[in-house]
């Protein structure tokens, strides 16, 4: 179970080094003080699918503790109120680890949830292009792994998004949504305080952006009327739970974000030939399946994420982003081929 974790450590250290230069210095810290024997004990009964997942456990664990507990945590300084680097001594983190502490049932039960509502681009953008060609459309959304809905909602939330130069990514007008579902094995309810924390938890420290549009979204959600529905369910249950017909000048839009790395194998496997199959099943253009994931070539130097749609037996790229996106880098082939299948429905 603890196999190549410490060069996982290494390699997110190496990725947050400046975007949450307090966790790196955590992350320099554990492989001297974390409890390899509790850590095997309590992680005895899980398993980890994408590199990055164990790191972010462990991190994202001992920030909830600490906004749990408030200023007498070891680390609250750290990683709770502020981002103190001078805070993250190896003194405070091994104290953060003590048994007795809640940082342990985190890390035996919880998994991360970011619920990062700029991934809502994902199906923002095509939503509006699907607005462009066709005025008529009305639409369903329907978030794969969707943890506590926010993207589900996030038209609500201000548009962030740009392109390489600057100029915004439009993305409006919107058609309308007549239906908003998301499935997730272990759906969060933001209207739990303990599960907003969680997902608080998991914002990293310092990215005071993405806390105030996180909770943003937790209003937005907890505000919306109706509310979307949740379905739970695992991965691959999801294509045969997506609706298998669609009334006249309704379209389907599935999608998923930073979600697949995070499967088993053969999970993976089964829930993409699944959705591969629910696409071929509508007329072209009806069923729209789009994934933002991080690339292959992120490890070694090359686009960290991509957005991709499969529709009507295509598969197109249509730009690649950061994971946690702002600036959209259009990939212009793509979207024209996207526009041109839409329009032919």
């Amino acid at each position: 179970m603890l196999q190549g974790l410490l060069d996982d450590l290494a390699s997110q250290r190496a990725y947050v080094a400046e975007r949450a230069p307090v966790y790196e210095r955590i992350l320099a810290v554990l492989p001297d003080v974390l409890p390899l024997d509790r850590l095997a004990e309590v992680w005895a009964e899980r398993s980890f699918g994408a590199w990055y997942e164990r790191p972010l456990l462990l991190l994202a664990s001992l920030r909830a503790d600490a906004l749990a507990e408030g200023p007498s945590h070891p680390l609250f300084a750290a990683i709770g109120a502020e981002a103190d680097l001078a805070a993250a001594t190896p003194d405070a983190v091994a104290t953060a680890l003590t048994p007795d502490r809640a940082v342990w049932e985190s890390l035996r039960h919880r998994h991360v949830q970011t619920n990062e509502t700029t991934r809502a681009v994902a199906w923002l953008w095509p939503a509006h292009l699907l607005a462009e060609t066709d005025p008529r459309a009305r639409l369903q959304i329907f978030d794969v792994g969707t943890s506590a809905g926010l993207n589900l909602v996030a038209d609500a939330l201000s548009r962030i998004w740009t392109r390489p130069g600057g100029e915004p990514l439009v993305l409006d007008p919107l058609p309308e949504i007549t239906l908003r579902r998301g499935y997730d094995l272990r759906p969060v309810d933001v209207t739990d305080e303990d599960h907003a924390r969680w997902l608080r938890a998991c914002v990293w420290p310092g990215q005071e952006t993405r806390q105030r549009r996180l909770e943003a979204a937790i209003a937005a959600w907890r505000a919306s009327d109706p509310r979307p529905d949740f379905v739970t369910a695992s991965a691959e249950e999801v294509p045969g739970l997506l609706p298998s017909a669609a009334p006249p000048h309704i379209r389907m839009l599935a999608f998923q974000t930073v979600m697949r790395d995070y499967l088993p194998d053969d999970e993976r496997r089964r829930y993409q030939e699944g959705m591969h199959e629910w696409v071929a099943a509508h007329d072209p253009g009806v069923a729209l399946w789009v994934e933002l994931e991080v690339t292959e070539a992120a490890r070694e130097g090359g686009p960290p994420a991509a957005i991709t749609v499969h529709v009507a037996g295509e598969t197109l790229r249509l730009a690649t982003c950061d994971p946690h996106p702002s600036v959209i880098d259009v990939a212009p082939e793509g979207v024209g081929t996207l526009r041109r299948l839409l329009h032919s429905r």
